[in-house]
C-alpha cells in the first residue's frame, strides 16, 4: 500500500517559556524543524512577509512553508504553522 499526500497543514503550539532560564528562539526552532524534515540549510529562505499574524515565515525547499511566532492559542502558547504542498505543472 502506498499513501501520497498532496497537501498538509497544521498549526501547533510552541512551548515557550519567558523566564530568565529559557527563551524561545526562532532560529533554534527553525533549525530543529528543518533537520527533522531533512531540509538543507541552503534551502531555507526567509520571506519578507508573514501571513496570518505570524512574525516569521520561511520557505523550506520548494514545497514547505513554516510560519513561527504566531497568535496565541487557547492555552496562551504562541503557535507555529507548517504547510506542505506539492505544486503540479500542467502542459
Amino acid at each position: 500500500m502506498e499513501v501520497k499526500i498532496d497537501y498538509f497543514s497544521a498549526t501547533l503550539p510552541l512551548d515557550s517559556y519567558f523566564d530568565e532560564l529559557t527563551f524561545f528562539n526562532v532560529h533554534d526552532m527553525l533549525k530543529l524543524i528543518s533537520q527533522y524534515l531533512n531540509v538543507k540549510p541552503f534551502e531555507i529562505l526567509q520571506q519578507p512577509y508573514a501571513q496570518n499574524n505570524y512574525h516569521y515565515q520561511y520557505l523550506l525547499g520548494e514545497h514547505i512553508i513554516l510560519r513561527l511566532d504566531g497568535p496565541m492559542d487557547e492555552h496562551y502558547h504562541k503557535t507555529c504553522h507548517l504547510e506542505m504542498r506539492v505544486l503540479f505543472q500542467c502542459f
